[in-house]
């Protein structure tokens, strides 16, 4: 199974850099480097890099920016899902708050996460609040969503015999309802950090002192396309990062389960 996951993942990086080589090809010259030259310039304006430098992007090139956006998005994403999967928790133990909980989320789902961007840049700019807060914003309100589809699919009758045997809500909350949801939790998380990303990168974009978005703002204006794919590239690294972690993560939190199963399921 392990062999079969990791062919298909060796499988569909030859297709992507083949794509990428081809299409690059049948372009004009300069407008889309190929994947060589990328990595190439990507070794090369890891540590150093002129024009970032002459632009007000420091002189360490771009690896101080990626770090940027890896803990902007890191701490932001963390704080979100923990404060949507807790409040969501505390939120279903009571019925109308439940009921008003929901409503509110039913109503945020229908709008697309990047119009959060402009509303929190007003309130709190692009500094490393603003890029925080937007993260965690996003990442509250998803995990929230899916953290109620979570409550809805553990078997009633767990609760049932809890309060039967006497446990407390908080006994029913930590021993039953978080362990039961866990699992459930982790596409909702890959995606999280996955579009946290995004919306970080964009709120970067907008005249944030650093980060990989404003690495490729500031070269755009010397039309450096090849410092534009870096960063796409630096941003595919932090994805894997991220996914990674929070494959290592889960399989210790859900040692309890068959891993085995979880495992396969993660690798398709």
């Amino acid at each position: 199974m392990r062999l079969a996951s990791l062919f298909q993942a060796s499988a569909a990086l030859l297709i992507l850099l083949g794509t990428w080589a081809f299409a690059s090809a049948m372009l004009p010259q300069g407008a889309l480097p190929g994947p060589l030259a990328t990595f190439g310039e990507m070794l090369k304006s890891s540590y150093q890099e002129h024009t970032i430098f002459l632009q007000g992007g420091g002189p360490d090139g771009y690896l101080p920016h990626v770090w940027s956006t890896f803990w902007h998005v890191g701490l932001g994403g963390l704080a979100g899902i923990v404060g949507g999967v807790f409040w969501t928790l505390v939120a279903v133990q009571t019925r109308w708050i439940r009921v008003a909980w929901n409503s509110i989320l039913e109503f945020f789902r229908t709008i697309p996460p990047l119009i959060l961007v402009p509303f929190v840049a007003v309130v709190f700019g692009t500094s490393d609040l603003g890029r925080i807060v937007t993260v965690g914003m996003y990442a509250a309100l998803t995990a929230a969503v899916y953290t109620f589809n979570a409550l809805d699919n553990i078997p009633p009758h767990y609760l049932q015999l809890a309060a039967l045997l006497g446990a407390s809500t908080y006994r029913r909350l930590y021993s039953i309802q978080l362990p039961g949801i866990i699992p459930e939790l982790l596409g909702s998380v890959r995606l999280i950090f996955a579009f946290g990303l995004g919306i970080s990168i964009v709120v970067e974009y907008l005249g944030s002192e650093d980060g990989i978005g404003q690495v490729m703002r500031i070269v755009m204006a010397y039309s450096r396309i090849d410092l534009v794919m870096v960063g796409v590239l630096w941003t595919i690294v932090l994805a894997f990062l991220f996914d990674a972690g929070i494959v290592i993560v889960f399989g210790i939190l859900t040692s309890w389960t068959e891993r085995r199963q979880l495992l396969e399921w993660i690798s398709r």
